[in-house]
C-alpha cells in the first residue's frame, strides 16, 4: 500500500520549509545611516576659551574680551546718587526734587536738581562700573526756562558736544546721546560743568533724571 500523507490523499508529504525572519532594523536606522546623518561636532574649546574669544588671542586680550562680553546695561537714577551721597560738588547745591506734579515723564517721579551754581561750577556723579568695557552713554536731562548749558566729561574723557538746558517751558527729559567712553571697573566720575546759558534763560539750574550706559565693546 502507498503511504498516505497527513491528508490521506496518498501524496508524499512536502518537505518543511524553514521561514527566515529578517533582522529588525535598529531604532533610528542602521549604524551606517546614523553615521551619515550625525551632525558634525563643534570644535572643542580649550580651558578658558569662550564664544567671544578666538584661538591665537593673547591671554590678556582674551580675558579683556570675555569680560566685556559680560558687561550689561547700567541704568543710574541720578536722584539715587544724591540719597547715597555718591557725588562731589564744587558750586551750588543738589537735592532730590519730586516731579510727579509736572507729569509722568520722569523716571521714578523725581530728579537730581542742581541749583546755586554759576559758570565753572562742577558736579561729579560717582558711578560704580562692574565690568571694564566701552560704553555708549545716554543722558536724560530736564529742560526749562531757567536751566543752564552743561559740558560733560566721563572718567576724564570729554564729550564731543555740550547740552543746552534751556526751553521756553518745562520739558521732561528725553534720551540724548553723549558718545562712547572706555570705562574701567570700579567707581568712575561722570562730570557736569556749567559753561553758560541761553540768552533768555533766567538762571543756571540743571535737572538730571538718569544716565544709561550701554556696553558696546572691549575697553
Amino acid at each position: 500500500p502507498n503511504p498516505t500523507g497527513p491528508s490521506g490523499s496518498g501524496d508524499s508529504p512536502e518537505p518543511a520549509v524553514k521561514s527566515m525572519s529578517k533582522p529588525k532594523p535598529e531604532p533610528g536606522g542602521t549604524a551606517s545611516d546614523r553615521s551619515q546623518r550625525a551632525p558634525a561636532r563643534a570644535p572643542m574649546r580649550s580651558a578658558g576659551q569662550t564664544e567671544t574669544t578666538r584661538p591665537g588671542m593673547s591671554p590678556k586680550l582674551a580675558r579683556t574680551v570675555a569680560a566685556a562680553a559680560r558687561a550689561t546695561l547700567l541704568n543710574v537714577e541720578a536722584e539715587d546718587l544724591v540719597n547715597t551721597r555718591q557725588y562731589l560738588l564744587a558750586g551750588g547745591s543738589v537735592n532730590v526734587q519730586p516731579m510727579n506734579r509736572f507729569g509722568s515723564g520722569w523716571s521714578g517721579d523725581s530728579q537730581l536738581f542742581w541749583s546755586g551754581g554759576r559758570v565753572g561750577a562742577v558736579l561729579d556723579l560717582l558711578v560704580d562700573i562692574p565690568v571694564a568695557a566701552t560704553y555708549a552713554l545716554e543722558l536724560y536731562l530736564t529742560r526749562a526756562p531757567d536751566y543752564a548749558d552743561l559740558k560733560l566729561e566721563v572718567a576724564g574723557q570729554a564729550a564731543s558736544r555740550s547740552f543746552s538746558g534751556y526751553a521756553p517751558r518745562l520739558l521732561p527729559p528725553g534720551p540724548q546721546q553723549a558718545g562712547k567712553f572706555v570705562l574701567q571697573a570700579g567707581r568712575q566720575k561722570i562730570s557736569f560743568m556749567i559753561v553758560g546759558k541761553y540768552v533768555q534763560a533766567k538762571d543756571y539750574f540743571a535737572g538730571i533724571d538718569r544716565i544709561r550706559l550701554y556696553p558696546v565693546g572691549a575697553p
